[in-house]
């Protein structure tokens, strides 16, 4: 339990990795998806870190 915290960075870090390969090969849709998916990774990130 004690790295949560930490998977939940990377998963916000990997899509942001993705939504910038998305933006370059033209798939604005799947970037705004993923760029809101990253937005919900950190929103959890913070109370996984508090616990």
């Amino acid at each position: 339990m004690r790295h949560l915290p930490n998977v939940i960075t990377l998963l916000n870090l990997l899509c942001g990795v993705w939504a910038i390969h998305a933006l370059y090969t033209g798939q604005t849709q799947d970037a705004i998806i993923l760029i809101a998916t990253a937005a919900v990774f950190d929103f959890f990130d913070g109370f996984a870190a508090r616990c």
